[in-house]
C-alpha cells in the first residue's frame, strides 16, 4: 500500500539514482544551488508572497479568471463577498468562532499554500538552472581530474543525491502535514460518525450521504500521501519523532500568533493553531449553524 514511507523509500531511491548517473560534481552542484536559491527566496520573498496570498491573491484569481467573489447563502438570506483570504476567514467568526484562531489560519494556511507551490518551484526551478550552469560554464573551466566519473565519485554523487531528495520529501511532507494532520485528528472523525453535529449540519444542508463518503475516502487516501506522522507510516514518523525530541520539529517551520491566557501574543506551530480552530469550529460555530438552519 502507498503511503509517506513508501513515497520517501522511492524518493530516496531516485535520488541515489540520479546522483549515480550525475556525479559526485554535479550532484553536488545541485544540492548546493538548490539551498541557495531555498534561502535567498526565504529570506528575500516568502513574507511578502504569504501576505499576498492572504490578502491579494483572491481579487488577483477573479480578475485573471474573470469571476464573481460574491456569494450567495440562501438558507440565511446572506450574501457575503470574498475579498480576501483572512476575511474569508474572519467570517466565521459570526457564528461564534474565536477570531484570533480564525487569524491564525488565514495566515497559516497562507504560509503553507506558498511553502508547497514556492518549494516545488524552487526545486525544479534549481534543478534546471544547475543543470544549465554546469553545461554552459563549470564544464569548461573545471579541471578534468573533477569531472572523472570513477565508481567512488559516482558513488559519492549517489549517496548526495539521497540525501537531497530524501530531504526534499520531508520538508514537502512538513507542508502538507500543516493542512492534513488536523483535518484528519479533528474533521475526519465527526465525518465518520453520523451522529456528530457536523455529519448532521451537512445532512441539513442537503448533502448526500454519498457525498459525505465521498469526502471522507478522499481525506483518508490524501492523509496517506501527505500526513507524516499517520498511523500508517513508520519511517516517516519516527524521524518526525526523533527531530521533535531534538527540539528540531519540522512542524515549528511555520508559526503564527495567537492570544495565550494571560492576553500575552505568542507564536505557536500552525498546526496546533489550525487544530485548536477546527476544535473550535466543531464545538462551537457547528452548533449554532445547525440552530440557524432548525436541525
Amino acid at each position: 500500500m502507498i503511503n509517506v514511507d513508501l513515497i520517501l523509500i522511492i524518493c530516496v531511491c531516485l535520488g541515489f539514482l540520479g546522483g549515480i548517473i550525475r556525479g559526485w560534481w554535479r550532484s553536488f552542484i545541485g544540492a548546493l544551488v538548490l539551498v541557495a536559491v531555498t534561502g535567498i527566496l526565504y529570506f528575500g520573498l516568502y513574507d511578502f508572497a504569504w501576505q499576498w496570498m492572504q490578502y491579494d491573491s483572491l481579487e488577483f484569481l477573479a480578475k485573471t479568471f474573470n469571476f464573481d467573489l460574491s456569494y450567495t447563502i440562501e438558507e440565511f438570506g446572506l450574501t457575503i463577498r470574498l475579498t480576501n483570504f483572512k476575511d474569508t476567514f474572519l467570517y466565521l467568526q459570526n457564528v461564534g468562532l474565536d477570531p484570533v484562531l480564525l487569524n491564525a489560519t488565514s495566515e497559516g494556511v497562507s504560509k503553507s499554500l506558498v511553502g508547497i507551490v514556492g518549494f516545488l518551484i524552487i526545486v525544479l526551478g534549481s534543478f534546471l538552472f544547475s543543470i544549465i550552469l554546469y553545461w554552459v560554464l563549470l564544464k569548461w573551466i573545471m579541471p578534468k581530474k573533477l569531472r572523472k566519473k570513477g565508481l567512488f565519485s559516482r558513488l559519492i554523487g549517489g549517496i548526495i543525491g539521497a540525501v537531497e531528495l530524501g530531504a526534499i520529501c520531508l520538508i514537502f511532507l512538513q507542508f502538507t502535514g500543516n493542512l492534513i494532520v488536523p483535518l484528519e485528528n479533528v474533521i475526519l472523525p465527526e465525518l465518520t460518525n453520523k451522529e456528530s453535529e457536523l455529519y448532521q449540519l451537512l445532512i441539513s444542508a442537503q448533502i448526500a450521504v454519498s457525498d459525505i463518503d465521498m469526502i471522507v475516502n478522499i481525506l483518508t487516501n490524501v492523509s496517506k500521501f501527505l500526513n507524516p506522522i499517520s498511523q500508517e507510516s513508520n519511517i516517516v514518523r519516527a524521524l518526525y519523532e526523533n527531530l521533535n525530541n531534538m527540539g528540531l520539529s519540522p512542524f515549528n517551520t511555520i508559526s503564527v500568533n495567537v492570544i495565550d491566557e494571560n492576553g500575552a501574543k505568542v507564536e505557536i506551530p500552525f498546526k496546533d493553531a489550525f487544530t485548536d480552530m477546527l476544535d473550535n469550529l466543531v464545538e462551537v460555530g457547528v452548533g449554532k449553524l445547525n440552530t440557524l438552519l432548525g436541525a
